[in-house]
């Protein structure tokens, strides 16, 4: 009779080996992809945001007797476009961040709360849009607003 050495590994078997951890790699890869894209999308959120909030707190150390000189004819309750020059680093960097990204677009207004002849409020918002990645995924979008109180107005 002939006896067979059963001390090593047959190709088959080493083929079947990899497949096996090959199909259990898959999920895991396709996992951390996915964990990739979201941790882009979080950080470009949080940039975005951080980046709104700094124009808005710019505009803020604006005297708010420029905003009477620029926008004192302004009718309540209707948003104008900021004056770019009271946010000259904020939206340097704005640009810079839109370089990084696809179609990013953003946009600042205010509008001013004056019941009487005194601006009482200045309110100012921004609203940014952007696409990462493919141009088949969708828009993300962020929205930020905060108000300027006059303590002259009391």
């Amino acid at each position: 009779m002939f006896h067979y050495k059963t001390n090593g590994v047959t190709l088959l078997e080493i083929i079947i080996a990899a497949m096996i951890v090959a199909i259990a790699l898959i999920p895991v890869l396709s996992s951390i992809q996915y964990g990739n894209k979201a941790t882009v999308k979080v950080n470009n959120y949080s940039k975005a945001e951080r980046l709104a909030q700094e124009l808005i707190e710019e505009c803020k150390h604006i005297p708010v007797r420029v905003y009477y000189k620029d926008y004192n004819a302004l009718v309540a309750d209707k948003w104008e476009v900021v004056n770019e020059q009271y946010f000259p680093k904020t939206k340097e960097v704005l640009n810079d961040f839109g370089k990084t990204l696809k179609s990013f677009s953003w946009k600042a207004e205010l509008k001013v709360v004056k019941p009487s002849e005194i601006i009482r409020e200045i309110w100012i918002r921004v609203a940014m849009a952007w696409k990462e990645g493919d141009s088949n995924v969708v828009t993300r979008e962020l929205r930020l607003a905060n108000a300027i109180y006059n303590p002259e107005a009391d």
